[in-house]
Parts: C-alpha cells; sequence; structure tokens
C-alpha cells in the first residue's frame, strides 16, 4: 500500500460505474469488455453492480503473486546486474504479478531527498505518480523495485485508478514459465554517460537508452519530464542517473 507523505489520499470525485451484469453462466463479471476496464479503472468494491462477481478489483483484493513459498515469485542474485525477480510456477498471459508501492511524494521533497539522505546512495528508485508527485520506492517500497530491465521482457506496467488515486502494476506480457526472470522494458532516456545493458536478451539494443543530456539531475530538470502522461522512473545504475519513460 502507498504512503502518502506529503497529504493525505484523495477521494474520488465521483465513482465510475460501468454498465456489467451478472454472467448467467456463472463466469466473472466485469471482463475484457466493461467500460471501466477499457479504461483502466478498478470497479469500486460496494459500488459494482455485479457485487463479489466482479472481477476489475485486482489492486483493491491484492490478487498479484508474491514473494512465499506459494506465491509463485522469489529474490534472486543474476549475473552481472545485482538482484531479481523469478518466478516458481506458471503464469498466463496477462496475469497481475506485483504492484509498485512506496511513499507518494512531491517533487519538492523528491529533490530534498536526492539533495540530502540519498546523496551517498548508488541506487534509489522514484517513478512518477502524477504531474507532480513521485512514488519514492527506497526505504518503503514493495519488492517490484527488484525487476530488472530487458530489451526483450517478458512483463509490461500499467497504471489504473483506484478509488481516487493512482496504482502501479506489473503484468505478463506472455505466458511465463518456472525459473524465468521477471523483466519489463524500462525505456531508459539516459542522463550522463550511457552504460552498457546487460541484460542478455535477443535483441539487446546494446546501451541502457539514449544519451539526451550531460546535465544529470542534480537540477531535477528532468522532473520536468514527469509532465508525460504515463509512467517514468528516476533512479541510478551503477552511479549514472537515468530516467526511464514508459
Amino acid at each position: 500500500t502507498d504512503i502518502f507523505v506529503d497529504r493525505k489520499p484523495r477521494k474520488p470525485a465521483e465513482i465510475p460505474l460501468c454498465m456489467c451484469v451478472v454472467p448467467e453462466d456463472g463466469s466473472p463479471a466485469c471482463g475484457k469488455d466493461c467500460l471501466n476496464r477499457l479504461m483502466q479503472f478498478e470497479c469500486i468494491e460496494g459500488n459494482c453492480a455485479t457485487g463479489t462477481t466482479c472481477s476489475n478489483q485486482s489492486f483493491q483484493r491484492s490478487l498479484s503473486a508474491s514473494l512465499s513459498p506459494t506465491g509463485g515469485l522469489e529474490i534472486c542474485e543474476t549475473s552481472g546486474r545485482g538482484f531479481g525477480i523469478r518466478t516458481t510456477r506458471t503464469f498466463p498471459k496477462n496475469t497481475f504479478l506485483m504492484e509498485y508501492c512506496g511513499e507518494i511524494i512531491s517533487a519538492e521533497t523528491s529533490r530534498h531527498r536526492m539533495e540530502t539522505i540519498y546523496k551517498d546512495m548508488t541506487h534509489y528508485y522514484f517513478l512518477n505518480y502524477d504531474k507532480s508527485e513521485v512514488i519514492d520506492g527506497c526505504r518503503k517500497g514493495s519488492d517490484a523495485r527488484f525487476v530488472n530491465h530487458s530489451c526483450n521482457p517478458n512483463c509490461r506496467i500499467e497504471k489504473w485508478v483506484v478509488n481516487g488515486e493512482y496504482c502501479v502494476g506489473l503484468f505478463t506480457e506472455r505466458e511465463l514459465e518456472a525459473g524465468e526472470e521477471v523483466t519489463y522494458d524500462y525505456r531508459f532516456e539516459s542522463f550522463g554517460d550511457m552504460k552498457k545493458c546487460m541484460c542478455g536478451a535477443r535483441g539487446c539494443r546494446g546501451f541502457l537508452g539514449l544519451n539526451k543530456s550531460g546535465d544529470g539531475l542534480s537540477d531535477i530538470k528532468a522532473l520536468k519530464l514527469c509532465e508525460l502522461f504515463f509512467l517514468c522512473c528516476v533512479g541510478c545504475w551503477e552511479g549514472v542517473f537515468v530516467l526511464v519513460l514508459m
């Protein structure tokens, strides 16, 4: 669950209502044709007309996999890329694997943290939450922060609206077999020297993104790019700050 540091959680201005009905054959409601699902809004628990048969409440019901003996995921060590996340069982395509959680902080607070408590740290993790806020996953983040980049990923990131706030989730792009490392494409735009990509995937682009500027992130110029609609991540790869755009 996200922790809101600089403000209280928002309440939805209005409840997103779909037009789904409970299927007569007993199958789950609010499937692929659900209006809320198509717009990446979750149906609000207690307000959906299909009741407990609604299948569009994955974040609210914590229906992701987990790092446990029976949860299907585990932390692993990789070759040259630090820790990663690996499957311990099979997952079908489009499975909700993990939620990326952390502290929701303002751009000003993120700037302060980078200049103070994170100043001498090698790795830390920021993801864009909205136009003026980021998710800080360093100190109180979920295990999704260990998922590594691949130029040929087996998962994707999706950003959903749930009860008036955003939720960021990792979903499988294809069926995953047991023993596969979980990856997604960071889509780096790198500030500073480009670094060699270590993903080892077929069709690897060779480097972690394009070198867009030599300015670095000390002045938070890169945070202006957070006005892009979807997702970005400010992190550190072997001492070089990078901006990840989805």
